[in-house]
């Protein structure tokens, strides 16, 4: 089937980037994806792996440049926003500077095309800019899109990464109505923890080591927190379905909420000679109840419900085997 449409993706060599881009491969779209620098292997070993290669470019864009961004919007239809640094810094700017910088770029180049050039815009937040602080809210609250993260309160606690998302999601919010007079559609997805299986090789990204810490016995305890999972493959499907139905607005990513110890054993049950190493001891402190949330629009989204958090497990821990990562 012959498809006209061309996406560009930024981030698109990380674990959900890849992901994005195999999802719109496999529906015939014509795919830009952008990654901080097309000559240096690692970073595009994997895209050069998908299928449908005649439909990929890869090219170079830097967060910190528009001019870039302004000369990759030129080739298309939509963009899907979706790099954002995740690094190890106690620094607040670290987080925040690029997160802001990216967005501030990135959405002026896609104002500056002509209007009726671009079609949609897709954003990549996080439940970090919907959920708050653990034990913000009520046992029984259901969070929903309307939801939000009170950036005060995640300076305060250092959750740089968190705030990061928070204020760039709002500072997207910022360019909705003159994305609007330009006609162009607003989508921000707010992914929980992404687990499913790994399509890079070159690197792995946190929610995986997260789960390798428990697959080694590096993790000591069991925390006792809600925990809430979506797979990185239903990621990719909510970034799709946007496109094609051209719908806007915020979406939660989440399959529901577990407690920790929910997640535990679901990860011993397909672990193997692993399990032995996940740990039994529960941390000290009130015991968690999963986090509970409204998730109509989101499977109004997909058509239907999202893959279970026993299925993602499953496959990220058969992924993590296949590719010795253990």
């Amino acid at each position: 089937m012959i498809n006209s449409r061309v996406v560009a993706v930024t981030g698109a060599n990380g674990f959900i980037g890849l992901h994005i881009v195999n999802k719109l491969l496999s529906h015939n779209f014509k795919v830009i994806a952008t990654v901080r620098d097309a000559n240096d292997e690692k970073k595009t070993c994997d895209l050069k792996k998908l299928e449908n290669q005649q439909n990929l470019k890869i090219m170079s864009a830097d967060l910190f440049q528009k001019d870039k961004f302004l000369e990759i919007f030129k080739e298309v239809d939509s963009v899907i926003h979706n790099a954002s640094p995740l690094i190890s810094s106690d620094k607040e700017d670290d987080f925040v500077k690029p997160a802001l910088a990216g967005v501030q770029n990135v959405f002026e180049a896609i104002l500056e095309q002509p209007k009726g050039k671009i079609r949609n815009v897709i954003f990549t937040s996080s439940m970090a800019a919907v959920c708050g602080a653990p034990g913000s809210k009520p046992s029984d609250y259901v969070f929903s899109e309307k939801d939000w993260s009170d950036p005060q309160n995640q300076r305060e606690r250092k959750a740089w990464y968190a705030l990061s998302k928070t204020l760039a999601e709002q500072k997207v919010l910022s360019f909705e109505e003159q994305l609007l007079e330009k006609g162009i559609t607003l989508t921000r997805i707010c992914p929980t923890l992404v687990l499913g299986p790994l399509l890079q090789t070159s690197g792995i990204n946190s929610s995986v080591k997260h789960i390798i810490g428990y697959l080694t016995g590096e993790k000591k305890e069991i925390p006792q927190y809600s925990m809430s999972l979506i797979d990185v493959r239903d990621v990719a499907e909510m970034n799709y379905q946007a496109l094609i139905k051209n719908q806007s607005g915020r979406f939660i990513g989440a399959e529901k909420g577990y407690t920790f110890e929910q997640i535990i054993e679901m990860m011993k049950k397909y672990s193997g000679p692993y399990a032995n190493n996940i740990p039994t001891k529960v941390a000290e402190g009130e015991k968690a109840t999963p986090s509970l949330f409204d998730l109509k629009k989101t499977h109004e989204l997909v058509g239907g419900k999202l893959i279970s958090a026993e299925q993602s497990i499953k496959d990220t821990i058969d992924s993590i085997i296949n590719k010795k990562l253990i």
